[in-house]
Formats: structure tokens, C-alpha cells, sequence
């Protein structure tokens, strides 16, 4: 009999809806695992990407050729977009390959009421505050003791965030809704119960799955790296109790939002021009 995931409300499901998918043999599931990260991870951000990029190109050519172009907001959220509807699409497939249950990737079952997944949402919110904090404590101890190798690192970080569109409160929030979406559904919601299925562990699961999403943010720097494997452990812990994709999604989109929207504004008003740790 297959082993349980923990739940902090029960639920009662036909094998072929449980989440660790029991039905998918162990060769399909890699098979699907791959499919996710061919299709829903590399064409979904390359072609997005290439897509985007010659529109922008088209219709805001650069004023100097020399400098380099930076993306639109709307620019944004058309790659974040087309990154989502390729995860969709994935979802489907798979759905239609197993005879599955959107239920099984996160999707709200029968029953379920608006409390049940505000709770999540607060828990989520909590839960990730809670390790944002040890993320930052972490953080500063690092730059305390080693002030000299993290002053690269956050100069890079700063320069890498300044680099994201931006636009109105509005249009900022469009875009880190379908960030929020797009990310949980591809790595909370697909990714983790596929590693649980390959690998028998939600220990592993969880420890897997995080460490890829934080590696992809690598370009933000290794102490963004360790902040964001921190969130993202919270994240997936919230997920396993509640089996809730809605709850991560706006949590996850609320600290995008509040990083773009307010603590990006204010690190460009008081932070001097010429680095970090200069002062």
C-alpha cells in the first residue's frame, strides 16, 4: 500500500488522484519528467525568450545600436505568458497520457472552500516570512564575515534585479502574478511529485526540487542562491501540508511583488551609486 503524504486536512481519492502518482510506472515517470523539462523548461523560457525578443526588436527598435536593449515590461509578461501556456500545455498532455486528475498537480478537488485556501494562503505567507527572516540573518553573517567576496556578489545582485522590467503597481502585479503561477505550478506542482515518484522520498523530493530552483536564480548571486533555496524549501513544506497550489502561487507572488514594487524602489533611493558596502 502506498505510503500517505502528510496532510494537514485530509482528503479522500481514488488512487489514480493521489498525488504521488501510484498509477505512473517508474519508466513513465521519467519519461514525463523528461518531457517537463525539455518542453515545460527549456522551449517554454528559450522560445519565450526568442519570441519576445524579435518582437521587441520590430516594433522598439534601440535609439543606439551600441547600447543594450532592455525589455519592456509588456515584453515581460508576453515571455512569462507563453512560459506558462507551455507548462500548461505539458499538464494537459500528461493528464490525457495517464488519465489523471488535474488534482494531482496542485488544482483545487471537490469540496474545498475559499477558508480552507485563505488558511493555506496565510500559512504560506507565514511560513515563508518565517524563513525570508533566517534567509536575511544568514545573509548577514556572511557579509559580516566575509565583507569583501559578498560585495561582488550583491553589486551583481543589484545590477541583475535592476534589470527587470517595471511599470506601474498594475502592470507589476501582472507580471509577478504569472511569475508566481508559472514557477509553482513548474516546480512545486509538476517537479515534486515527479522526484517523490522516482526517487520514493519527499525528503529527497523536497531538497531536489528546491535546489534546482534556486540554481536557477543564480544569476542574482550566491547569496540570493541561499535566501531563495530557504523560501523555496518553505514553499514546497507548505505544499506537502496543505496540497495547495493556489496558497504557494500568491504567496510566492506576493514577495515578488513587495521586492518590486517597494524594497527595489528603496534600495535605488538610499543606495549609493558606486556599490553596496561603500559608505
Amino acid at each position: 500500500m502506498p505510503a500517505r503524504p502528510i496532510y494537514l486536512r485530509r482528503r479522500l481519492y481514488a488512487p489514480e488522484e493521489d498525488w504521488h502518482l501510484p498509477t505512473v510506472s517508474w519508466g513513465a515517470a521519467f519519461v514525463d519528467l523528461l518531457l517537463i523539462v525539455l518542453f515545460a523548461g527549456l522551449i517554454g523560457f528559450v522560445g519565450g525568450h526568442l519570441l519576445v525578443t524579435g518582437l521587441v526588436s520590430l516594433y522598439q527598435p534601440p535609439s543606439d545600436p551600441a547600447e543594450p536593449q532592455s525589455m519592456p515590461i509588456w515584453a515581460a509578461q508576453l515571455v512569462t505568458a507563453f512560459w506558462l501556456m507551455t507548462i500548461l500545455l505539458t499538464v494537459w498532455f500528461i493528464l490525457k497520457r495517464h488519465g489523471l486528475s488535474p488534482v494531482v498537480f496542485g488544482w483545487p478537488a471537490r469540496g474545498e472552500t475559499v477558508r480552507q485556501h485563505l488558511f493555506a494562503i496565510l500559512l504560506a505567507l507565514g511560513v515563508g516570512g518565517l524563513a525570508w527572516f533566517v534567509s536575511a540573518m544568514v545573509a548577514a553573517a556572511l557579509i559580516a564575515v566575509f565583507p569583501g567576496l559578498i560585495e561582488g556578489d550583491l553589486q551583481d545582485r543589484f545590477q541583475t534585479l535592476n534589470q527587470i522590467p517595471r511599470g506601474t503597481l498594475t502592470q507589476n502585479a501582472v507580471l509577478m502574478l504569472l511569475v508566481g503561477i508559472q514557477e509553482e505550478l513548474l516546480f512545486r506542482g509538476l517537479l515534486l511529485p515527479y522526484m517523490r515518484r522516482l526517487t520514493n522520498s519527499w525528503t529527497i523530493a523536497i531538497m531536489v526540487s528546491t535546489l534546482i530552483f534556486a540554481l536557477a536564480h543564480l544569476p542574482y548571486g550566491v547569496i540570493a542562491v541561499i535566501q531563495i533555496e530557504f523560501l523555496a524549501l518553505a514553499f514546497a513544506l507548505v505544499y506537502v501540508w496543505t496540497r495547495s497550489l493556489i496558497a504557494v502561487a500568491m504567496a510566492h507572488f506576493m514577495f515578488d511583488f513587495v521586492q518590486i514594487s517597494i524594497i527595489l524602489p528603496l534600495i535605488e533611493r538610499f543606495v549609493p551609486p558606486d556599490g553596496l558596502l561603500s559608505g
